[in-house]
């Protein structure tokens, strides 16, 4: 099954530090891994791109001929459901998806669910993510504490991860990529 990661908002080589770490152990699990990179944006390159960047997103779902499985952190997670909004807006079907995991996502708690053929999203949150606990403050942004909290919506499955993962992007740490690596694979198969 192909498997596509998405990276937060503000990483270097295109998530070759963050969520891209786990290409390897995901492949070593049996998935055809695609690594998107939309490049570095700051907090303005967000609300200013964010739309163009998940239309990008969506048009590449449509050249998928199989469900492909989604695995989004941070900001990734903005990208990914506001581009599961515009493909059915834009191709009057649900996204060709069969799973999701949102790994600490920047999204507000209340989000409402994206049209998909499937009836959940799972998020792995940790209480201990401090960048999403400080992007609640941030006035008339799309972001939210979900990676901290989970989420409040209905079609979410919240995984607290409190006691393992110690901070935001710590999922990517060397001790912890298998470790995460396994969890995603529990919920994707």
């Amino acid at each position: 099954m192909k498997l596509i990661l998405e990276h937060g908002f503000n990483v270097e080589k295109g998530g070759a530090q963050s969520i891209n770490r786990l290409e390897r152990p995901m492949g070593n699990r049996g998935y055809q891994v695609e690594c998107k990179r939309y490049g570095r944006l700051g907090l303005f390159g967000v609300r200013l791109y964010g739309k163009k960047i998940a239309q990008r997103f969506a048009d590449d779902l449509a050249k998928e001929t199989q469900p492909v499985s989604i695995v989004a952190h941070s900001n990734g997670a903005h990208v990914v459901n506001l581009a599961l909004w515009l493909f059915a807006e834009t191709y009057s079907r649900p996204a060709p998806v069969h799973r999701i995991v949102y790994l600490s996502p920047a999204l507000n708690r209340k989000t409402k669910y994206p049209p998909l053929p499937m009836d959940r999203i799972h998020v792995f949150h940790t209480e201990r993510d401090m960048a999403v606990k400080f992007s609640e403050l941030l006035i008339a942004h799309p972001w939210g504490g979900a990676g901290a909290y989970g989420m409040s919506s209905i079609g979410y499955v919240n995984h607290d991860f409190t006691v393992e993962v110690d901070a935001h992007s710590a999922w990517f740490a060397d001790h912890m990529l298998e470790f995460t690596a396994d969890r995603i694979n529990e919920v994707l198969r």
